[in-house]
């Protein structure tokens, strides 16, 4: 795209509302930056759409909160756009604003544990990228939580090594612990969306989501696992650290879990 394409595109974008007098400023200091022409425009049309829904609600700028901005993400979501829908494309812009003592600084939270923080990551890409329901974020979190809590250790040290063995471990001793399947409709799916989270996030090297069981039907069969496809059994077994003896010991479990299955059928 050349300058003359691009200048026509910024013509086109027409900010009206209590974020008007920042556009110029916005796309000056993205340039600088060094923001591609094109990302520029995307940006300056973020702004323009920001601030129009700010006219429609009433708000000045001064009200833009984070729950502000929350709000107007799930509403450009629940009207069918699919790009730029997440908190972390408003960025760029609301440092901007910040940086000129336009809009109110995040607020300041007190020190958390590791544990919560990495919830409250987990609870943003359900709401931001996934787009789930309240009721499922709340179950899914609460899942989470447990699963987190019960690992041994500082995460910062337990994730980069989590294998499917104590996956596994994790569901069999919480099966030992319930007499409801209601595990099979909330706890195992919760588990394995977090899992796909840990490793797309870079918590956790390697995808873990194949080695939590299927759990249909009773809870006895809560133990047994999925059928996985090849590159599944693969990447579960690649996560087992053969160097160390629990390593070994989970990619023994792995190897002979078939076998073992099919002498007690």
């Amino acid at each position: 795209m050349d300058l003359n394409d691009v200048a026509r595109r910024r013509r086109r974008i027409v900010v009206q509302g209590p974020l008007a007098p920042f556009a110029d400023g916005l796309r000056e200091d993205l340039a600088e930056q060094g923001f591609s022409p094109d990302t520029i425009v995307d940006h300056a049309r973020r702004l323009a759409d920001l601030s129009g829904w700010l006219v429609a609600r009433g708000l000045a700028t001064g009200e833009l909160t984070r729950e502000v901005v929350r709000e107007f993400l799930r509403e450009r979501r629940s009207a069918g756009v699919r790009a730029g829908v997440g908190e972390r494309a408003l960025t760029p812009l609301l440092t901007y604003l910040r940086r000129l003592g336009t809009v109110p600084p995040p607020a300041v939270t007190a020190a958390v544990e590791p544990v919560d923080v990495l919830i409250g990551e987990y609870q943003r890409y359900l709401e931001d990228e996934r787009g789930l329901a309240a009721g499922t974020v709340r179950h899914y979190l609460r899942c989470a939580r447990m699963f987190l809590t019960w690992l041994p250790g500082p995460l910062e040290g337990v994730l980069p090594r989590l294998s499917a063995g104590q996956v596994i471990d994790f569901v069999r001793d919480w099966n030992t612990r319930r007499r409801s399947t209601a595990v099979d409709t909330v706890t195992l799916p919760a588990l394995r969306s977090l899992l796909r989270f840990l490793h797309v996030a870079g918590h956790v090297p390697v995808g873990l989501a194949g080695a939590v069981p299927a759990g249909r039907g009773r809870p006895r069969n809560l133990a047994r696992p999925r059928a996985a496809g090849h590159e599944q059994v693969r990447a579960v077994l690649a996560a087992c650290d053969r160097h160390s003896t629990v390593g070994r010991r989970d990619f023994a479990i792995l190897l002979t879990a078939p076998r073992r299955r099919a002498m007690h059928r």
